[in-house]
C-alpha cells in the first residue's frame, strides 16, 4: 500500500519551494522473511532566483521506517547551496548534512560538493518527421 501527496507550494518566476510524502506499508509473508514494515519519507525544497544565471537551493528530508524485525530508523538530510546555469553549463556548490539513527546508533555526516555539469542533448540528431508521426 502506498499513499503520495506531491504539493506545488510555491512557484513564480524568482521562487518555488515543493512538498513531496509518502506512506508505504509492506507485509512480507513467506518462510524466509515474516515482516511489517511502515516508511515514511518527505522532502522540502526551495529555489531562489539571485541573478538571471545564480541561484540559491535548500532541500530538506526526512525518512522514518519502522521495521518488526530490524527496528526504527530515522534519516535527515539537510543541503544547502548554490547553482549557477549559463547556456549548456551547471556550476552547482553544495553543503550537505547527513544523520542516519538506527537501532545500534547513530551515523552522521557532513559533506561540499562541485558538480559541473555540461549538458549535450543538443548534439544528438533531431527526431525525424516520419518517426514522429509513426507514434
Amino acid at each position: 500500500m502506498h499513499l503520495t501527496g506531491r504539493a506545488n507550494v510555491l512557484n513564480s518566476l524568482a521562487h518555488t519551494i515543493d512538498f513531496n510524502a509518502e506512506l508505504s506499508r509492506y507485509l512480507y509473508r513467506g518462510d524466509y522473511d515474516h515482516r511489517q514494515v511502515w516508511w515514511y519519507d518527505m522532502n522540502l525544497t526551495g529555489r531562489s532566483r539571485i541573478t538571471d544565471y545564480l541561484w540559491l537551493k535548500g532541500k530538506t528530508d526526512y525518512h522514518y521506517e519502522n521495521d518488526s524485525i530490524g527496528g526504527d530508523t530515522n534519516g535527515l538530510d539537510l543541503e544547502a547551496g548554490f547553482e549557477l546555469k549559463r547556456g549548456y553549463l551547471t556550476v552547482e556548490l553544495v553543503a550537505e548534512y547527513d544523520l542516519l539513527s538506527v537501532f545500534q546508533g547513530e551515523d552522521q555526516g557532513f559533506g561540499v560538493f562541485l558538480n559541473v555539469r555540461r549538458d549535450l542533448s543538443h548534439l544528438l540528431p533531431a527526431p525525424r518527421p516520419e518517426m514522429a508521426r509513426a507514434r
